[in-house]
């Protein structure tokens, strides 16, 4: 696995002078920490990264997401949601943080990320709020449903290129059985959605 740069701190730009200095033949796969927030601006990194690997002729090489993780509110410690939510380490709540989970992981299969990391799993020292599972991972919380859930959905499936209208995401999926169907949401207020211009005959 190369080097996981992360999307903080010109993780792309480092990776390029990688590649450039000849080190796309000394790995079989590539690592990259995807921190991002909301979930929709890894997709965005992502696409980013499949572009510089085709300038260097590495398409055909698989990337894992090697890390990606957000900061849970946790009452049992005091540990309360920001009031904003626009960087990675801003403490979410945890159905936001459900939410976060469920379309970082769609969006990561759209993007042909093959292995997705999360950091971390337990919530334990030194980073006990970014645990996705209760303390000492003995019990579910919003967010291991949402990841049993979005497996289930995402086992066997094909998950296509996803795009945005007004903050309004799709992507289409062929499921296992060769349906069709789709994923949507959106990124702030609840809005009406027509899903007829999607539908496939």
């Amino acid at each position: 696995v190369s080097p996981s740069v992360t999307s903080e701190g010109n993780g792309l730009r480092r990776l390029d002078a990688y590649l450039k200095a000849g080190g796309g033949k000394w790995m079989d796969v590539v690592g990259f920490h995807f921190y991002e927030s909301p979930p929709e601006s890894a997709y965005r990194m992502a696409l980013e990264l499949r572009r510089l690997l085709d300038r260097h002729q590495l398409s055909s090489k698989p990337i894992w997401n090697t890390e990606m993780g957000y900061v849970y509110a946790r009452q049992d410690l005091g540990v309360v949601a920001s009031s904003r939510a626009n960087r990675w380490s801003d403490v979410i709540e945890r159905e936001k943080g459900a939410s976060y989970l469920a379309r970082a992981h769609i969006l990561m299969a759209a993007a042909g990320i093959s292995r997705l990391y999360w950091f971390n799993w337990d919530g334990e020292t030194p980073h006990p709020t970014m645990g996705i599972s209760a303390r000492r991972g003995e019990g579910g919380t919003p967010m291991t449903d949402a990841y049993q859930k979005v497996q289930g959905w995402l086992t066997g499936s094909r998950v296509y290129e996803c795009f945005s209208t007004r903050g309004t995401w799709v992507c289409r999926v062929q499921m296992p059985q060769g349906r069709f169907g789709l994923f949507v949401w959106t990124e702030s207020s609840i809005k009406d959605f027509d899903a007829r211009p999607y539908l496939v005959a």
